[in-house]
């Protein structure tokens, strides 16, 4: 009997050890075989995709008044260039029919439009920024990802399946801009930063320079949003309390050229 307990215990170890070597075997496959899901997407934009420099280096006005301007490489080559639109809600067919507040176009040098920064407002869920393809149609888009704000000062955006593709954070106004970009594995992909008088932006080899442009983009629209919103409120007030202001001068004016009629008591 104890030869055979003896045996048993011999074949259970045996067993044990065989199903320990499948388990680390199989998450070894899985860490070194998995796919990744990053190359199973289409870049926002292919044709700014880096492939030849190590990275790419390039002024940024991001902290620009200006509604339309360019993005220039180090050597002053035009990269993109970035212009503005704000719906007219009182004009039949316009883009806020559809719900958008405020956009970005991404063109080319040659003046073609390869993305689109998108704020949109929704009923259920409020504003959204979303980064979108064109289409052939002038009013429809192909939305590629959207950006929501994780914490004070970090963005994220994510595929439109829910995939984190980037995340930005840092000081996006004032004079010490300085924006980090980091992929999901936390690595450092791009940095934008402010040197002198201009921003400069550098992005990694193989990494979408137009996605990262497209989220900086999508900030800064947020932050002009804020501005109009702003103003446009200014201005109701002032159109309020204008109407107002008027009528009572015009009462004191009827009330001083009128005759005083005298009041008799008992």
């Amino acid at each position: 009997p104890g030869q055979e307990c003896y045996t048993d215990q011999i074949h259970l170890m045996l067993l044990l050890v065989l199903l320990c070597l499948t388990i680390g075997s199989m998450l070894c496959a899985f860490g070194f075989f998995r796919e990744d899901k990053d190359e199973m997407f289409t870049p926002l934009t292919p044709q700014l995709v880096v492939k030849k420099e190590a990275q790419l280096n390039m002024r940024f006005p991001f902290d620009t008044q200006e509604e339309n301007f360019e993005i220039h490489r180090m050597d002053g080559e035009v990269l993109c260039k970035v212009e503005s639109e704000w719906p007219d809600p009182f004009r039949e067919g316009s883009a806020s029919n559809a719900g958008v507040l405020g956009s970005f176009k991404i063109q080319s040098a040659k003046g073609n439009t390869i993305a689109m920064v998108k704020s949109r407002q929704h009923s259920a869920m409020g504003q959204s920024l979303q980064l979108c393809r064109p289409t052939s149609h002038e009013y429809m888009t192909d939305m590629f990802a959207f950006i929501e704000p994780e914490a004070e000062n970090r963005y994220c955006i994510r595929h439109r399946t829910g995939y984190p593709l980037l995340t930005l954070q840092g000081t996006f106004q004032g004079p010490g801009i300085h924006v980090e970009g980091r992929n999901k594995d936390h690595a450092l992909i791009c940095e934008l930063k402010k040197v002198g008088d201009h921003c400069e932006c550098f992005v990694l080899q193989y990494v979408d320079a137009g996605l990262v442009i497209g989220g900086l983009l999508a900030i800064l629209l947020q932050s002009r949003m804020v501005e109009r919103t702003a103003q446009m409120d200014s201005q109701a007030d002032g159109e309020t309390t204008s109407p107002e202001r008027s009528a009572g001068q015009a009462a004191e004016a009827e009330g001083a050229g009128s005759p005083q009629v005298p009041q008799f008591s008992g």
